[in-house]
């Protein structure tokens, strides 16, 4: 089984609703693009809603520069993990770029 795509990015945010580029749709229109998803209601959570689409349109929109920054890095200086000095930098790297690209089935 093949896995699904997700929606081309880069998206933006404008209050709880994130959006991406392309058509625009009946939750989006207002804000020209495609609604991909939306953090709340927007009532009574106002502002924790909005901080959480602004929050989710930055960790997509940087993920494969991360990803390949790392992979970068490590190919590069993966090897100095043997000093005790750099082997938690290291770790770290490895261990971030790990959830970076797990499987969330």
């Amino acid at each position: 089984m093949s896995e699904a795509k997700h929606t081309p990015t880069p998206w933006k945010s404008d209050c709880f609703l994130i959006v991406a580029p392309g058509k625009t749709d009946s939750m989006s229109s207002v804000y020209g693009g495609r609604s991909v998803a939306h953090t709340g209601q927007g009532f009574g959570e106002g502002k924790e809603s909005e901080a959480n689409a602004k929050f989710i349109v930055r960790a997509c929109n940087s993920h494969y520069e991360l990803v390949e920054a790392l992979e970068s890095m490590l190919s590069r200086f993966g090897h100095l993990g043997t000093d005790p000095g750099k082997r938690d930098a290291i770790e770290t790297a490895e261990n971030a770029l790990k959830k970076a690209t797990a499987s969330t089935d």
